[in-house]
């Protein structure tokens, strides 16, 4: 199975890195015959979207391109996401809003991260608008690391957080398992005349 996790912040050394690579290690931990890709959005210049890309002739396809190819391949995806004056960063709106349907029908888990006491936000607005284009399907539940700059598995004061991880990806990795190859058929059934939703 092939899983890939977005960290989705633009700063360099991130805490959305660091902790993309906790929960990488977690999920190989668990499953370790499954591929896992951290697509780190600090490492990407990505302008943001345009008409242009409607047109076919915007100047970053390229770069786009190799980022799709790899989240065609993906089973599931888990978005780490940093709370930003109480929003998900724009970077990662721009991130679903060029992924189209390269995320239709795979399921996905968010990883809202805080440095203090936040983190519900993005969980929320992500919830609401996320999905409608993409068509990705947010599984019911979803981790919330707050203080996360403190955060390691199992360390004191967060073993909460490190239940409620392994949880998450037991449960993300059985949606995964159970809807592998529905993507795929479900885009050949109407989904490119009803791509924008309602």
């Amino acid at each position: 199975m092939n899983i890939v996790i977005i960290s989705g912040s633009s700063r360099q050394q991130s805490q959305s890195r660091r902790i993309s690579d906790i929960v990488k290690t977690a999920w190989i931990d668990k499953y370790a015959e499954d591929m896992v890709d951290i697509i780190d959005l600090s490492e990407y210049q990505i302008p943001f979207w345009d008409e242009a890309i409607w047109e076919g002739n915007w100047s970053y396809q390229p770069q786009w391109l190799a980022i799709s190819s790899r989240l065609k391949v993906a089973d599931a995806c888990i978005f780490v996401v940093p709370e930003w004056a109480g929003m998900a960063p724009a970077q990662v709106k721009n991130f679903l809003l060029l992924a189209d349907l390269d995320l239709a029908h795979k399921p996905s888990l968010i990883v809202s991260i805080s440095s203090g006491m936040g983190g519900s936000y993005p969980v929320a607005e992500l919830r609401m608008s996320g999905y409608k284009n993409t068509h990705l399907l947010w599984i019911p539940d979803h981790v919330i690391i707050r203080k996360c700059q403190d955060f390691q598995p199992a360390a004191n004061g967060y073993e909460f957080e490190t239940n409620r991880l392994d949880y998450c990806l037991t449960l993300l990795q059985a949606y995964a398992a159970r809807l592998q190859g529905l993507s795929h058929d479900l885009q050949t059934q109407g989904l490119p005349e009803h791509r924008y939703g309602m």
